[in-house]
């Protein structure tokens, strides 16, 4: 990521903010818990707050929920999805947003990633016990709630 892109966000973050604040807009978007050998999938975005979190972002519009999730890992982890379990949905006022974010699981068979430098600083693979060390954003406990509560259920994935 260039030192330029690196300014340019932190410039544009107090007036997006603004923007939130003013116009209140809801939205939809979708994170994925991504899985590999007993560790997580989690990256540091080059905006924002710049915590540890779950790939995903906003919904287009007239895009479904699973292919925004689909579309947002493989534009920042380059990552391919076979098949995703929806976890359900989670709504929050952060920044004061308010968006619906669909929450998935997903499996992978190889820990390879290859992140979108523009939008991700860093990301990697780590255990439970390595997320306690970290900083994350809100989001990641709010998906892994979803995700303890599926533990205990039978659902199909979505392909």
């Amino acid at each position: 990521m260039s030192i330029t892109t690196r300014i340019r966000n932190r410039l544009l973050a107090p007036f997006q903010l603004f923007y939130w604040k003013v116009r209140t807009p809801a939205a939809e978007g979708a994170k994925v818990l991504i899985a590999c050998d007993g560790r997580y999938f989690l990256m540091r975005e080059t905006y924002g707050s710049q915590r540890w979190t779950l790939p995903g972002g906003r919904t287009r519009r007239g895009e479904d929920p699973i292919e925004t999730a689909r579309r947002r890992v493989k534009e920042e982890a380059g990552i391919e999805l076979d098949a995703l379990v929806p976890l359900g949905s989670y709504f929050h006022t952060r920044q004061h947003k308010k968006d619906v974010i669909g929450a998935y699981y997903a499996e992978v068979a190889s820990p390879r990633f290859r992140i979108d430098h523009k939008k991700v600083g860093e990301a990697g693979w780590f255990t439970r016990a390595e997320l306690e060390s970290l900083t994350l954003s809100e989001s990641v406990d709010d998906v892994f709630e979803l995700y303890e509560k599926y533990q205990g259920e039978e659902k199909d994935p979505v392909r």
